[in-house]
């Protein structure tokens, strides 16, 4: 079973396929706008049974000879499927954004503590020399 999600203008669509019995069945699913993983996950907990039920015609599967591949040239066509896709979604670069925000917000905070800090210990220091000066 296999799930492809991609752009079929001016909708998102998620394409279904499944090979039993030497047949190949597949099915189409409309998202509308670009579905997040949460919207991919509930398709697949809610809808994805009742698709699978419509799916009543299949093509037969030719009987081709599978050959061995070379784990090598596997990778690569792996790798290069990975890299059609896109790994980084939208998401993962706005949670990035937000990661490095928060870091230079963090560091800006930590800044102006440590001046305080160092503000407070020199008032400090002043006014035990002003309290020695005098004499009390």
């Amino acid at each position: 079973m296999r799930l492809t999600i991609l752009f079929d203008a001016p909708y998102w669509v998620g394409i279904l396929e499944v090979e039993r019995d030497n047949y190949l069945y597949a099915a189409r699913y409309i998202f509308g706008a670009e579905p997040s993983d949460q919207e991919v996950y509930e398709f697949v907990q809610r809808d994805l049974l009742a698709l699978l039920a419509h799916m009543t015609t299949g093509l037969p599967i030719d009987s081709i000879i599978e050959q061995q591949v070379n784990p090598k040239r596997a990778q690569r066509e792996v790798r290069k499927q990975i890299a059609q896709q896109g790994i980084t979604s939208q998401a993962h670069d706005a949670m990035r954004l937000q990661i490095e925000q928060n870091k230079q917000s963090a560091s800006i905070v930590n800044r102006e503590q440590r001046e305080a800090l160092r503000e407070y210990k020199r008032d400090v220091a002043r006014a035990k020399a002003k309290a020695r000066h005098r004499g009390h």
